[in-house]
Order: structure tokens, then C-alpha cells, then sequence
């Protein structure tokens, strides 16, 4: 079996803020590290979405080049990126093969007519004679009375368009007026495919995210809307359909073949032969994003799917809620964030990765500061471990234990050590999956240990001790690098060397246990 983990394409309008790699971003890279664990080829896709018109209103209001802008930002992207320790197996910029299968995509859902041609009411700029949607239009959300971009709704996640919108206006020429028209697009009926739909979900409730399918719920309790799949617009694809001329793809439609061709990438990039990631059978498809974009996901891509018969359809979709700076949605557009690499230049690439898995806003709005990072990664992390460290080197030499010699480890320690660290990677599989809980229990095995050498000791009893402190450095450099290697991968890995033992490659590594020698204890303390 392959899993195929996506992350939604960042539009190039700026570098990652620290929002974005406590999402889809992170989780993915996270997800794909404890799958690799258990022996299952992950593939982790995703790609610069060029295409979005937010890249073109950041332009304008930069006075910039939009092209220039995608391409420079997704360099930046792509950095910073690695200065997280996030790797994907691609994330490209669209090229001349992405936009063949793209169209390919397209032009057989036409041909098939499971997309169609209609006249759909559009807003169009008095001044400049454009048609204003996506990020060029701005209004209410019919639902929720935000003050929404077109398309959807990032506070309640509903769809809009021009028909549905209130007091729309234009995003660049706010005094501009907007005169209502009708133009010709290409659709995808999603009410025909309601049913299906419907199905797709019936066996979704019990262990996908709640937000997301109470989402569903309520989309399903309306008819659902036609989705635009072009655009009257010079920005995007340009479609290559008779009497389309001037139009292009709806980068949101764009995305589902997209992410799929990023799955052909790397396919072929490990040599093997590509015969349709779209009708694999024993593919498992896990999707990172943040709930803002779970209409696009959720509904539209499901939708696709099942009109192209691809059999590239999610087994889960892992939604975030917003990350808040200083209690505002961090945003690119509106410059109101801490940008990744500042912080990732600033402090220690697992400090950085550990506070945002335990903050990670999973169910509900999360609030970053600085300060609170600081203040929780020494506390849950720093000072423990060194502690730990610090107690273990010491009741070692207060027992005269040497180095390269067997960890004396009772049955009973051992079972308890396997226990402890299944306990943590139920928190890594899909139907449990929380960063945020593999960062507490990670933390609470290292607080515990601890405390429980720190009481032996103590007591004055050097068998007591010995055996607590074996039972510990057990613990220390072989239960918590395994555990929290997805999380903190660099530290993981020191931990393993400065212990004289080889990369964590599996799960179930519990014969070492049986095996391990003591090392130079004092050399972990400084590791975190």
C-alpha cells in the first residue's frame, strides 16, 4: 500500500507565517515520519499554487510583477520549508507538464459532459471592464455576516459567489461600482452528485474531524451550488474550449488534478512506472488543510472524483482550525503574522516544532506568542529532559554503573516501556492523529522519569536506584527518541547517536531493549 499525504498548495503571495507550519504544513510532514515508522510507503506532495489570484492583488498593491512575485515567494517558500525540517517528497512550481495534465483533466470531463457550459450571473468592474471574483471581490458572507473574500467564507467555511454575496465590492478599487452581467463558464453540477456524496460520508462520522463534517451537514441541507470551473480573467490556465477564449481554470478545480500529478512526480522520480495514480486501488489518500479550505476538499474534489471516476479520493481529511497572532487570524494579505523563517533563524528548529504540535489549534482557535513558546518549551521540554539527564548521570555514578554495560531491565520495565510508547503512537495514526497529544504524553514520560529517579534516590536505596535509573535511561534513549522523532526529528536523532545506536527505523524496536548498553549520559543532557 502507498499513502499519498497532501498538503493544500501555499499561494506564493508571501513566505510561510508561522500559521502555516502549525497546519497542513507540519501535520503532514509529521504524519508522513510516523507512517515511514511503521514500514509504509508515504509519499508527501504538495506544490507552489502559482495560479491564485491572491498573487496578483499582492502584486498590484506592491507594484510588482505577479509572475516575478509566485516565482521569488515560492523560492522562499520552499526554504523555509527545510529550515522547519518539513520535507516534502515535491513541491514544484506548475510547468508546462502540470498545465498538460491539468487540461487533459479537464478537457475529458467535457468531452464526457460531466462539466457543462452555462450562463451564470458574474460582477464586473464599472471602470476597468474586469470580471471581480475570488480575492478581487470582497463583501459579506450570506451565512455567517462576515466580511468574506469571493469564493468561501473563511470564518464559516460556506461558498459564495456573485449571486449570493452581500455588498460586494471590488478588493482593489473599493469606490470602483460593480455592475451585475451574465457570462458563459463551464460548471460542475455539484447537485448531481449530491447522492454520492452523501455516500462518500456515511462511514466518515465516526473518526474524521467534527468541524469539517458538520460542514458537510449543513451544505447537504441546501442544494448544492453550481461550481464555477472557469474564470473571465488574464491570470491562471487558459481553458481550450471553443467560445472560451479570454477564460481560465478556477485554481481551486486546478488543485485536485494538480495534487495528482504531484503524485506522478514522485513516482516516477523513484523509478517506478506510472500507470494512473487515479485509478491505483490500494492508494490511501490523507489531506492536510486548514478548515477554511474544506468546501474546495471536501465537496468540490470529492465531487471531481466521482465525475472523472478517479479512484484518488481521501481516506481522511485533517483539518486545523486558525492559529492567532496575538489574538488576530495570522494573515499574508494583511501582513498581520511572525514569518517562519524569522522565528526558525531565531530559535532551535525542535523547540519551534515541539510548542507548535503542543499548541497545535486541531479543534479550535489556538493563540501564538513568543513569550508562551518560550516560557512552555522550558518547561515541558528543556528543563525536564535536562533534569532527567542530570539525575540519570548522577545515580549512575552514585552506583558505579560503566559505560558499555547491559541496562539491567526487569521484565515487568520492559513491558512498562512498550506500553509507554504504544501509548504515544496510537496518536499518530489517522484516526487518532493529534500532535498535540504526542507533545503532552512525550513530555509527561520525560517529567515522570524523573521525578520517579529523583524520589529513588531519595530514599537512599542503591538497588532501588539502579533499577530506576535503568528503567529511565531506557526511557531516555529509546522510548523518546522513537516517539518523538516525528515531531522532533533532529533531537531524535542525536539522542540515537550520542547513545551510540543506529537511526530509529521502525516502531517496534522493542528487542532493543533487551540489548542496550549505557553510553555517556552527561553527553544527552545538552541535546534539547
Amino acid at each position: 500500500m502507498t499513502t499519498i499525504v497532501t498538503a493544500t498548495p501555499p499561494t506564493p503571495n508571501g513566505d510561510l507565517h508561522v500559521g502555516h507550519i502549525s497546519g497542513p504544513y507540519l501535520g503532514a510532514d509529521v504524519y508522513r515520519r510516523a507512517q515511514k515508522l511503521k514500514g509504509i510507503d508515504t509519499r508527501y506532495v504538495s506544490y507552489s499554487d502559482h495560479n491564485q489570484t491572491y498573487v496578483v492583488t499582492t502584486a498590484a498593491r506592491e507594484g510588482r510583477d505577479p509572475r516575478q512575485l509566485a516565482d521569488y515567494y515560492a523560492d522562499l517558500i520552499r526554504e523555509t520549508l527545510q529550515m522547519a525540517g518539513i520535507e516534502a517528497d515535491t513541491f514544484h512550481n506548475p510547468d508546462d507538464a502540470h498545465t498538460e495534465y491539468v487540461n487533459n483533466f479537464f478537457e475529458k470531463l467535457y468531452a464526457s459532459g460531466e462539466i457543462v457550459k452555462k450562463r451564470k450571473r458574474v460582477l464586473i468592474d464599472s471602470v476597468t471592464k474586469e470580471v471581480v471574483f475570488e480575492s478581487f471581490l470582497r463583501g459579506v458572507c450570506p451565512i455567517c455576516r462576515a466580511d468574506t473574500a469571493g469564493a468561501i467564507c473563511e470564518t464559516c467555511g460556506h461558498p459564495n459567489d456573485a449571486e449570493t454575496l452581500l455588498e460586494p465590492r471590488s478588493s482593489l478599487a473599493p469606490a470602483n461600482k460593480l455592475i451585475s452581467s451574465e457570462l458563459e463558464i463551464l460548471v460542475l453540477e455539484l447537485e448531481r452528485f449530491r447522492e454520492k456524496i452523501r455516500g462518500f460520508y456515511e462511514d466518515k462520522w465516526a473518526s474524521w474531524r467534527p468541524h469539517l463534517l458538520q460542514l458537510v451537514a449543513e451544505l447537504l441541507e441546501n442544494p448544492l451550488p453550481d461550481y464555477p470551473i472557469t474564470y473571465a480573467s488574464d491570470w491562471g490556465l487558459p481553458v481550450k474550449f471553443a467560445d472560451l477564449e479570454g477564460q481560465v481554470l478556477n485554481v481551486w478545480a486546478e488543485m485536485y488534478p494538480g495534487l495528482m500529478h504531484a503524485a506522478e512526480i514522485v513516482t516516477r522520480q523513484r523509478g517506478e512506472a506510472v500507470d494512473g495514480i487515479d485509478q491505483a486501488k490500494d492508494n490511501c489518500v490523507v489531506q492536510f488543510l486548514g478548515y477554511d479550505n474544506s468546501f474546495f476538499f471536501a465537496i468540490v474534489h470529492v465531487a471531481l472524483a466521482f465525475a472523472s471516476g478517479s479512484g484518488f479520493r481521501p481516506n481522511c481529511i485533517l483539518t486545523n482550525e486558525f492559529y492567532e497572532y496575538e489574538n488576530f487570524k495570522f494573515s499574508t494579505s494583511k501582513r498581520n503574522l511572525i514569518w517562519a523563517r524569522d522565528l526558525l533563524r531565531d530559535k532551535n528548529q525542535d523547540h519551534v516544532r515541539f510548542y507548535l504540535a503542543l499548541s497545535n489549534p486541531e479543534y479550535q482557535k489556538m493563540n501564538f506568542t513568543q513569550l508562551s513558546m518560550e516560557r512552555l518549551v522550558h518547561a515541558r521540554l528543556v528543563k525536564p529532559w535536562r533534569a532527567l539527564t542530570s539525575l540519570i548521570a548522577e545515580v549512575s555514578d552514585t552506583v558505579r554503573i560503566t559505560h558499555g554495560t547491559e541496562v539491567a531491565l526487569e521484565s515487568g520495565q520492559i513491558d512498562q516501556l512498550i506500553e509507554m510508547k504504544r501509548r504515544i503512537v496510537r496518536f499518530y495514526e489517522i484516526e487518532n492523529f493529534s500532535m498535540q497529544r504526542a507533545a503532552e504524553h512525550i513530555s509527561a514520560i520525560i517529567l515522570s522519569c524523573a521525578d520517579s529517579l529523583r524520589l529513588a534516590r531519595e530514599r537512599a536505596d542503591a538497588k532501588l536506584a539502579a533499577s530506576t535509573a535503568a528503567f529511565a535511561y531506557a526511557a531516555a534513549v529509546s522510548v523518546v527518541p522513537t516517539v518523538a522523532f516525528p515531531l522532533m526529528p533532529r533531537f531524535s536523532g542525536a539522542i540515537r547517536a550520542t547513545s551510540n545506536l543506529g537511526p530509529i527505523v521502525r516502531w517496534d524496536n522493542a528487542a532493543e531493549l533487551r540489548m542496550l548498553q549505557w553510553s555517556n549520559v552527561r553527553s544527552l543532557t545538552s541535546l534539547i
